[in-house]
Parts: C-alpha cells; sequence; structure tokens
C-alpha cells in the first residue's frame, strides 16, 4: 500500500514543461505565443471593425452614426477582454467605474466643438480647442481622484 494516494503522487512531479525535451518545450513556448498573438489579432480586428462601422453608418445617416458612436463600445471590449484575460470580475468592477468617471471628464469635448463649428472657427481650431477642453477636463477628474492618495 502508498503511504499517499496515487493523485498526490502528480502534485509533485515537475511540471510538463520541463519533463520534455528542449524541442518540445520550444515547441509548447511557440504554440502558447502564437495563441496569444492570435487572441491579440482578434481584438485589433473586432476593434477596428467597430470603429470603420461607426464611421460608415456616420456617413450614411448622421444619427445612426451618432448612435453607435456614443455606445461604450471601446469600453465593452476593454472591460470584456480584462475579463476574458484576468476572469477577476472585482478588477473589471473597479475598472469600469474608472471609466465612468473619466467618461464624466472627457464631455467638455463635444459642447466646445460643436459651438466652436458651429461659431465658423476653422475645422483644426474647433478640434484643438475641444481636445484641450476635454483633456482638461479628463486631467481634473484625475487630479480629484487622486486627490487623496499619494
Amino acid at each position: 500500500m502508498h503511504p499517499h494516494p496515487p493523485f498526490l503522487a502528480l502534485w509533485r512531479e515537475p511540471p510538463l514543461t520541463q519533463r520534455l525535451g528542449p524541442k518540445l518545450r520550444a515547441f509548447v513556448r511557440v504554440r502558447d505565443n502564437l495563441g496569444m498573438n492570435a487572441q491579440f489579432l482578434l481584438k485589433a480586428v473586432i476593434t477596428v471593425a467597430l470603429v470603420l462601422a461607426a464611421s460608415f453608418l456616420a456617413r450614411r445617416t448622421g444619427w445612426v452614426g451618432a448612435l453607435v458612436a456614443s455606445l461604450p463600445l471601446t469600453s465593452l471590449l476593454v472591460l470584456g477582454w480584462l475579463y476574458a484575460d484576468t476572469r477577476d470580475s472585482a478588477q473589471v468592477a473597479d475598472l469600469a467605474m474608472d471609466i465612468l468617471w473619466f467618461v464624466l471628464g472627457s464631455l467638455p469635448f463635444f459642447p466646445v466643438l460643436a459651438i466652436g463649428l458651429r461659431h465658423q472657427w476653422p475645422v483644426p481650431l474647433a478640434f484643438l480647442a475641444a481636445g484641450i477642453a476635454g483633456f482638461a477636463g479628463v486631467s481634473l477628474v484625475q487630479w480629484l481622484i487622486t486627490k487623496g492618495h499619494p
């Protein structure tokens, strides 16, 4: 009779990659890297497809494009990818709340851009002013969030 149950012996064995020869270990590393690259490529393709769809819809029917652009697609993708990578719902929840605060801070971008364009500002100037307003709002949110933290 064994002093320990047989399944405990598996815990003491070295991992599979250590039991393989050097060529098989290299194959396992390449296979793992290809899986990681395929996942990254899938993320990039889906993200680009959503941005292109929003751009296309904005040209065809302005309000549908605005609706698609206003959806938190980027946040949804980032939160989904984070959960797929970590399986940590608490980390996803924390990131969701952090995104909320930064979205609120970025809102000045939109009225500044609209006001500038409606007052016939040169387009680059309107975008620059809107970018500065959005950056200022996000910077204010970051300062408020980190104010109590060293």
